[in-house]
């Protein structure tokens, strides 16, 4: 039997043609269960297929699949280049089941019975890479993309791929969130970060003499990591917190420390039209 299908179009990100018939294209909007909620009305099928437009279903082997039960079925891909998350993007769902517990879910996850199965070759669009730098993060920022700070480019990245089953998230790795995954919406209120070890450089320490603003460009331009400790002649390095790291989730800034003790972005201190230190651009830090 034919069932209906439903294509989730995702923008930003190559979209593949769907291997059912009576197909559906809807937008993705928030969630799949926001996207289900409005689409479901239209469901003729006892059962229906749910997928996203960046999965590849050509070489899908359970396109034939007859369920037996009302259980949300639901394929995910073990294949190394696809990035793991049990909550994937090719489901069969159960028309009837669906409608009677929608009202009672906040999330897809909620269905009462899921059964998730793993499929190796599964295709889903693989996540890009980029590399950036510590003074300005977002700068080369592009959607659908790893964001890694470029001193750890021989670090092996989390099997990992994003879940759309509830509102989209920022996801981070590490203390520093030197390892970040970006899909189409970049909000800081909804933030997951998870735990990774890598190795963190320690910031530069200049002594700038008198406030200089000269100074302070100078050695901006020395600067070898992002941001660099601007501190006055004699600070000893044993008085300053060289654990301390720029915030990579938010604009370039700077920061203050109190006593003239700075630690400032190198790219706006040689900014051409206002060179040196902007105290518009100071956050001062609690010490």
């Amino acid at each position: 039997m034919e069932y209906d299908s439903v294509k989730v179009e995702f923008e930003n990100i190559e979209s593949r043609a769907s291997v059912f018939k009576n197909t559906k294209v809807v937008p993705f909007h928030k969630s799949y269960f926001q996207v289900l909620k409005k689409v479901i009305p239209e469901i003729k099928t006892d059962y229906f297929w749910f997928f996203a437009s960046f999965t590849d279903l050509r070489w899908f082997s359970h396109r034939n699949f007859v369920p037996t039960n009302d259980h949300l079925q639901v394929w995910y891909t073990t294949h190394p280049m696809g990035g793991l998350n049990k909550e994937g993007n090719v489901l069969l769902i159960p028309t009837n089941a669906f409608k009677a517990q929608m009202e009672k879910m906040e999330k897809l996850s909620d269905f009462e019975n899921i059964d998730y199965n793993a499929d190796p070759i599964l295709y889903q669009k693989p996540i890009s890479k980029t590399y950036f730098k510590l003074d300005d993060p977002f700068k080369d920022t592009r959607q659908w993309t790893w964001l890694i700070n470029r001193n750890l480019q021989e670090l092996k990245l989390p099997n990992f791929y994003p879940s759309f089953w509830e509102d989209e998230y920022v996801y981070t790795w590490g203390k520093t969130n030197d390892v970040m995954l970006l899909t189409n919406v970049v909000d800081w209120t909804k933030h997951k970060n998870y735990d990774l070890t890598y190795d963190v450089k320690k910031l530069d320490v200049f002594e700038i003499p008198g406030k200089s603003k000269l100074a302070y460009t100078v050695n901006a331009g020395r600067c070898k990591t992002g941001y660099f400790w601007a501190v006055p002649p004699g600070t000893k390095e044993e008085d300053l917190d060289m654990s301390f790291q720029p915030d990579r989730t938010c604009q370039p800034c700077h920061y203050g420390f109190g006593n003239d003790i700075y630690v400032l972005n190198r790219k706006l201190c040689i900014n051409v039209k206002n060179p040196g230190l902007d105290e518009s651009l100071v956050k001062d830090v609690n010490v």
